[in-house]
């Protein structure tokens, strides 16, 4: 069975809090884990993942995030 990943964006309004955006179906690219120095006693494993989105995005959607 696979896994389907959604892509969700965020778009911080000050007057009305955080609206979501619903951008698609994605595939995994690539993914690599790394670590994250947390501060000068703490590192935490992260993973970095490169996703693409399945479909074309809206002209509309996309300029929501375009500034």
């Amino acid at each position: 069975m696979k896994t389907r990943l959604s892509n969700y964006l965020s778009r911080k309004n000050d007057d009305e809090g955080s609206d979501f955006y619903y951008f698609g179906e994605v595939n995994v690219v690539q993914a690599e884990q790394e670590e994250f120095q947390v501060n000068s006693d703490k590192i935490e494993p992260i993973v970095k993942v490169q996703l693409k989105l399945k479909n074309t995005v809206r002209q509309d959607k996309y300029k929501l995030f375009e500034k």
